[in-house]
């Protein structure tokens, strides 16, 4: 062993002097983004710690390096929007084409988020150094209002019905708290809930009282549906399940806040289930065999019909399809990406907002970008 870090290196190469070590690590933006470093060897150990020699190189796959000192590497990226789309509760499918919620947005956005009545979208737009930048955007005028925040990048939040507050996941390298409450108006942060283990959508009571949320309790490593009473202190435990292949259980709760909707795994299905939302057994509406996947769902308006995310297999391109809580077979709507992700539907019934993403894979080469001895 010449060096021994809790950093996560990948594809270790010999310089061509045979002096150093180079590597890539996403130890800077874990799960986003790679750097290239290099460490020194000499007599079969370390001569210090490792250097970055090229920051942001994407999610960058294994590269070659030439006898020239040339390291050639092939860069994986992908590009996630917040869309909207009609559509018609009649039929079922969309109507028109997909348009980005906002034109201002550029680069990266996800996590939409909407007040109760149906007049101000959220959603977290990517900044330069990979932080959340949260936008709230009036639905009637299309206005914008953009908080920079220090926040990693696309945190997952729900909207306070009254459109004045968002309730926030506090995730990252060294999370605080569980859950955060951001002031829609003023962009002020504060804590809301000291939890760990919290991740997937959450939901929050038509009344503004009940955060809904997935937490995973290692004791029986199961993933655990939640409700908590905001300030009061009570918590109860709806249900618990397998969070599986897509490792959490997604959630929605209808516009009325009387069911709540889930998508879990059971061994080598995944399952959707329908229960009160105040507790109480559960339905099962639709189950699908792996290697097929369920990701995120939403509740229509009426509380009668659920869109959600279909995936043959893990890879595959994804469709958003609809189904009857009353079960049965489930229909296409017309919406089909490379990458979806959380979806919501406008009150009125009549559009959907979601995020889509594509990739891209291109070869580039750094040359001379070894330094000089030392």
């Amino acid at each position: 062993m010449i060096f021994k870090d809790p950093v996560t290196a990948e594809d270790p190469r010999w310089t061509p002097d045979g002096n150093a070590i180079l590597f890539t690590s996403d130890q800077r933006y874990p799960g986003v983004m790679r750097d290239l470093w290099m460490l020194r060897v000499a007599n079969g150990k370390a001569q210090g710690r490792p250097e970055l020699i090229k920051g942001d190189l994407g999610k960058a796959l294994k590269g070659k390096l030439t006898a020239a000192g040339a390291y050639y590497y092939k860069q994986t990226s992908s590009v996630t929007q917040t869309l909207a789309v009609g559509f018609d509760p009649a039929t079922g499918k969309v109507v028109g084409e997909s348009e980005p919620v906002s034109l201002q947005t550029g680069g990266m956005s996800k996590q939409p988020s909407m007040s109760l009545d149906g007049n101000w979208l959220s959603f977290f737009r990517r900044s330069a150094d990979d932080k959340s930048i949260i936008v709230i955007q009036s639905l009637q005028t299309g206005a914008e209002t953009a908080f920079p925040t220090e926040l990693p990048f696309a945190q997952n939040s729900a909207m306070f019905p009254d459109g004045k507050s968002l309730a926030i996941s506090d995730w990252g390298q060294n999370p605080k708290y569980g859950f955060l409450k951001f002031d829609t108006n003023t962009g002020a942060i504060t804590p809301l809930k000291d939890v760990k283990g919290i991740s997937g959508e959450m939901n929050v009571s038509p009344d503004g009282r009940t955060l809904y949320y997935c937490q995973w309790q290692g004791g029986d490593r199961l993933w655990h549906v939640m409700a908590w009473e905001i300030g009061a202190g009570n918590e109860r435990e709806l249900a618990k399940g397998q969070g599986g292949r897509r490792d959490y259980i997604s959630l929605s709760l209808s516009l009325d806040g009387s069911q709540l909707a889930f998508a879990r795994t059971e061994g080598n299905d995944d399952v959707i289930e329908v229960m009160p939302s105040a507790g109480g057994a559960g339905r099962e509406v639709y189950r699908v065999r792996g290697p097929a996947m369920i990701g995120a769902l939403a509740f229509e308006p009426d509380g009668q019909h659920l869109i959600f995310i279909s995936e043959a297999e893990r890879g595959s391109r994804m469709k958003l399809l609809r189904i009857a809580v009353a079960g049965g077979q489930p229909g296409e709507t017309g919406i089909e990406a490379k990458f979806l992700d959380k979806i919501m539907v406008h009150p009125n019934g009549k559009r959907i907002f979601y995020a889509a993403g594509t990739g891209t894979s291109e070869i580039w080469a750094l040359e001379n970008l070894l330094p000089k001895a030392k």
